[in-house]
């Protein structure tokens, strides 16, 4: 894996984008090598779908558009935070297998909603994922322990269900529908 910048005393600088196997062997450019600090930093730049640090940290979610960023952490403290939630998702992917997973993580990349997921559609396993998140906000909301409003964070998710197409298909939509689309207009359009 690349390394992609170094944290030195002046600040961040690059690493001529070498892998960290490179940097062990030759050391930076500055005549350096890497410390258990340069190591750390290291893992911080692999993004992998799981990483433990001093929490479990979980890659889940590339950014929504800025309207509907409130819907991620919705999303994940009505499915995680709640012990009904949690048990009822354990249940429902318990007859897949990690290849399930696997082969519907690399189809949804291109195929969104409309790949498969073992045996069942993504967007009948979203669909029921969805609603369990929503069911375990709501049960917190009732509890006291979230806003009295907070299941309408979940609705941009239930309308990407709704019209069966992602927060990304609705990306690529408006590139096609751009007139001279370009990285610049597009960061334009997407600048929070």
């Amino acid at each position: 894996r690349v390394m992609v910048y170094r944290e030195t005393k002046d600040g961040y600088t690059g690493t001529a984008r070498r892998t960290f196997r490179q940097i062990m062997d030759r050391g930076f450019s500055d005549g350096t090598y890497p410390t258990a600090k340069d190591w750390r930093s290291h893992l911080c730049q692999i993004f992998t779908d799981v990483r433990l640090r001093e929490t479990l940290e979980m890659r889940a979610v590339d950014t929504p558009p800025v309207e509907h960023l409130a819907c991620v952490p919705a999303f994940f403290v009505g499915l995680l935070y709640d012990r009904e939630s949690l048990r009822n998702v354990l249940d429902l992917l318990d007859g897949f297998e990690a290849d399930d997973h696997r082969l519907a993580l690399a189809s949804a990349a291109k195929s969104g909603l409309k790949c498969r997921y073992g045996l069942r559609s993504m967007a009948d396993v979203a669909g029921d994922v969805v609603r369990i998140a929503k069911e375990g906000l709501q049960r917190r909301t009732e509890a006291g322990l979230e806003r009295i409003d907070a299941t309408v964070f979940i609705s941009p998710l239930e309308d990407n269900l709704a019209s069966d197409t992602t927060f990304a298909e609705r990306t690529l939509d408006w590139w096609e529908r751009t007139a001279n689309p370009s990285p610049e207009r597009f960061v334009e359009a997407f600048r929070i």
